[in-house]
């Protein structure tokens, strides 16, 4: 069905240069006879809608054959990670906990921005996924990047789920979601959602600088299926202007 699909938008977004493609072999066929080519064939409108559909059908084919390949590949990672500045990638919550040392019960706006991890595969669950965050990165222009000392391989915990930071099957064409990192104006900081009891390695404080945070995350499962993004955060040092993409 894939490719079923991927034939017939290689083939439709081709018909429409049809036209197009008789009228040049119209004015090129003119051109060769104005200049005393005799070897060409007499114009007809059966021969030229026959020739500009062969010169369709031999590029749609290539379309469909690139299509192929790119589904292969994608079959074989199996594993996609992305990101959006939208909802569900970014949740904004309105009366989320946020304990202090004050209050442990405190009650107050938060955003969390979250990565998509995609099983492409259409059969076939990925066993055992697991999402880390790797590296960490900070530069404060956003142009020389310097990983940090402490960011050593942390878990990131799932969306909406009771597994938390343990491994889970992702089901064929399954997305999930995987908390990365949340603000508040309570804290007005970035928290990264790793591990309360491991936050140490990598949030003692490693977010407090202004700047251009780059943070690499990893999805792996079973059978070496894996995948990788890096997220750059913009942080100005107010919780309500954060700014996160997906660098390409």
């Amino acid at each position: 069905m894939e490719y079923l699909k991927a034939y017939l938008s290689a083939v439709g977004g081709r018909l429409f240069l049809l036209p197009s493609v008789i009228s040049g072999i119209v004015g090129l066929l003119g051109i060769l006879k104005g200049l005393g080519v005799g070897f060409l064939p007499e114009i007809t409108a059966p021969w030229l809608i026959l020739l500009a559909f062969s010169i369709v059908a031999a590029w749609s084919i290539a379309g469909l054959l690139n299509k192929v390949v790119t589904l292969q590949r994608q079959v074989a990672s199996s594993l996609k990670i992305d990101f959006e500045d939208r909802e569900p990638w970014v949740s904004q919550i309105e009366n989320s906990n946020i304990p202090t040392p004050a209050d442990p019960h405190n009650k107050g706006p938060s955003r969390w921005y979250r990565v998509r991890i995609f099983n492409l595969r259409p059969d076939k669950s990925a066993k055992n996924c697991r999402v880390r965050l790797a590296k960490i990165e900070y530069s404060q222009d956003g142009t020389d990047f310097a990983e940090s000392a402490a960011s050593l391989p942390q878990k990131l915990r799932w969306s909406n789920s009771q597994d938390f930071y343990e491994s889970i099957d992702v089901a064929a064409l399954e997305p999930r979601f995987v908390d990365v990192i949340s603000v508040d104006p309570t804290h007005n900081r970035l928290f990264l959602k790793t591990p309360p009891d491991e936050a140490w390695l990598v949030d003692n404080g490693l977010t407090d600088r202004v700047g251009i945070y780059r943070l690499t995350i990893v999805a792996v499962a079973d059978e070496g299926v894996g995948a990788t993004c890096t997220l750059r955060v913009k942080w100005s040092g107010h919780w309500d202007e954060t700014k996160v993409e997906l660098e390409e």
